[in-house]
């Protein structure tokens, strides 16, 4: 059976889905494979089903295993990243180095526009590759779907008590809620970006 791949832009609810996998006995490891501290690098395989995790969309290309692309609504998405000080703290410098090299982000000044250039350019990333498009929204929904194809279907019972089973919170950080699509239009320097992002939110769904 193939190795799977389930991945979206950061903070889009891997740690959940990989748990939610877990609980129906599928060994799916989260950011197991490439991760914050190696990045570039892929760990050993082992027994795992298969990886999910942001990471894991940059490494796509040579993948010939079914792939997942987990969205979620993109103002939520770039509030996490925003509020954090992703794009300015040093603590980050390794993990946005390896972001930079894939899809420049350095081509806006402004915090607030490489981020929805970061939503946008890493979605369209994932999905040149993506066999299946979920909402993290309508996870429980879309789950005997995304089940079916990363070779993995479980009766309809199980998956329902694996989605009551694991808590919806689970890697949920603590972050004020500042980024909305008023705030978006107050503060980008790139109206271009922000018509984009509105039109790959519609693609979505949102």
């Amino acid at each position: 059976m193939s190795k799977f791949i389930i991945t979206g832009m950061g903070r889009s609810g891997t740690g959940y889905v990989s748990a939610v996998l877990r609980a129906l006995g599928i060994n799916a490891g989260h950011e197991s494979i490439w991760n914050f501290g190696y990045p570039e690098i892929a760990a050993d395989w082992g027994d795992l089903d298969g990886e999910v995790g942001w990471i894991a969309g940059a490494h796509l290309e040579n993948f010939d295993g079914p792939v997942v692309h987990v969205t979620r609504y993109p103002p939520d998405v770039i509030n996490s990243r925003f509020t954090t000080g992703w794009y300015e703290h040093p603590f980050y410098r390794q993990i946005y180095d390896f972001v930079n090299k894939r899809i420049d982000l350095t081509r806006y000044e402004r915090p607030i526009d490489q981020a929805m250039h970061h939503y946008l350019a890493w979605c369209e990333l994932i999905d040149t590759h993506a066999d299946l498009i979920v909402q993290l929204e309508k996870f429980g929904e879309a789950l005997p779907g995304l089940l079916n194809t990363i070779g993995h279907p479980r009766p309809a019972q199980q998956v329902e008590l694996a989605v009551r089973a694991v808590p919806t919170n689970r890697n949920q950080h603590v972050h004020h809620k500042l980024v909305d699509w008023a705030f978006l239009e107050q503060h980008t320097r790139a109206p271009e970006l922000l018509d984009r992002l509105k039109q790959k939110a519609g693609d979505y769904g949102y």
